[in-house]
């Protein structure tokens, strides 16, 4: 099956909600927060050794970013 960055970005999104609303009902004195990033890759496509690292380091700095975003959202 091939997913697209929406069906990607909605995944995290959903990730997200659940764990804010986890949150918001648990009443627990720590809060759980998570980060994702991902990669794209050509459906079908023969992926070499090197191609691999290079969608785990994309898929690694797109996590990161995730991370600062909410980060910077805690921070307001």
């Amino acid at each position: 099956m091939d997913y697209t960055k929406e069906d990607a970005d909605e995944l995290l999104t959903r990730v997200y909600k659940y764990l804010d609303n986890y949150n918001k009902i648990s009443h627990k004195e720590y809060k759980i927060s998570a980060s994702g990033g991902y990669a794209q890759s050509t459906p079908g496509a023969s992926l070499s050794k090197e191609d691999v690292k290079a969608l785990f380091s994309k898929a690694d700095e797109h996590m990161y970013q995730q991370k600062q975003i909410f980060h910077q959202d805690l921070d307001k």
